[in-house]
């Protein structure tokens, strides 16, 4: 069923404001590894639980990629630091 608020739930689990810098550690699966990305918050990005199984996840704005990633605390939590307003 489609949530006719879901842009404004995605809006209030905002973590930082648009154009936000900050650095990310998680384990990606697809590495099978712990890996650091930089990133920046866009207006594209937001934080939330899986409907399912609950876990937090968090989507992103991938500097070097030029990208959204999804980061999840599936396997263990994502770190956040660096935080900053610029680059």
């Amino acid at each position: 069923m489609f949530n006719n608020n879901e842009s404004e739930n995605k809006m209030q689990k905002q973590t930082f404001d648009i154009g936000t810098y900050f650095t990310i550690q998680y384990y990606a699966r697809k590495h099978q590894a712990t890996i650091t990305r930089k990133a920046q918050w866009t207006e594209d990005c937001y934080e939330s639980n899986h409907k399912v199984k609950k876990y937090s996840y968090i989507k992103y704005f991938d500097i070097d990629a030029n990208g959204i990633r999804c980061a999840t605390s599936e396997v263990m939590p994502y770190k956040i630091s660096e935080v900053s307003d610029v680059r």
